[in-house]
């Protein structure tokens, strides 16, 4: 009987042991996984600032030959373009940040919805 005291108490240990270790581990894998997503969100809002700059950029651009009396049609339909197009860039962006957050700023109110 004196040898089971001391064999149960030991049994114990290995066995707390091995559970906090496993917690620690699961810790740690959440904390990584935390970690990346946060860096993915930066990452993301980065190129979502640049994406608006530069379409702020050709914004200016268009609306600039708009107000050119030397600008041709041409210039200016490509100037049309060249906006839209970083206009979607901008939206990609945006859509991509909103399915990586659960941020309702960022997050668009729902819309009602009709009997």
């Amino acid at each position: 009987m004196e040898m089971v005291i001391p064999a149960l108490i030991g049994l114990a240990g290995v066995v707390m042991g091995s559970v906090l270790q496993q917690r620690a581990l699961a810790r740690s894998a959440r904390d990584a996984d935390l970690a990346a997503h946060r860096q993915t969100v930066r990452d993301t809002i980065v190129r979502l600032a640049y994406a608006l700059s530069v379409h702020r950029g050709h914004l200016y651009t268009r609306w600039d030959l708009a107000h050119s009396p030397t600008a041709t049609p041409e210039q200016a339909a490509q100037a049309q373009e060249t906006s839209h197009a970083s206009r979607g860039e901008t939206t990609r962006a945006l859509y991509q940040l909103r399915a990586l957050t659960q941020d309702s700023v960022l997050r668009p109110p729902p819309t009602p919805r009709s009997p």
